[in-house]
């Protein structure tokens, strides 16, 4: 196995680093976890935040606790200005939804 990683050429490509992410968490290649976390976190941006944290909601990495902190910026003022989203997001992940709340909440 390389020792590196090599990200997609397409750099918005998130679906493929996700799937790597996810592969390397199951086969316990934390190194290799950890690089494509890296790649996710040059991509994340308050207008993915939410579909960044619905893939790692719970996993405690880096990621998620990024995510949070965008959300969390100014009083989560990008939730308000998303309810659409939000919408589907209670519909479709309770878990994520439960995180969400408590940020509301605290």
């Amino acid at each position: 196995m390389s020792e590196k990683f090599e990200p997609p050429v397409d750099a918005g490509d998130c679906s493929y680093l996700f799937e790597v992410r996810q592969l390397a968490d199951r086969y316990q290649q934390k190194d290799l976890m950890i690089q494509a976390e890296k790649e996710l976190m040059k991509l994340l941006s308050p207008e993915n935040v939410l579909e960044f944290l619905a893939h790692v909601v719970g996993s405690g990495c880096q990621l998620e606790a990024a995510c949070l902190d965008m959300i969390s910026e100014n009083n989560c003022k990008m939730l308000k200005e998303r309810k659409e989203e939000l919408k589907q997001i209670v519909e479709q992940n309770t878990e994520l939804t439960k995180v969400l709340m408590c940020l509301l909440a605290s």
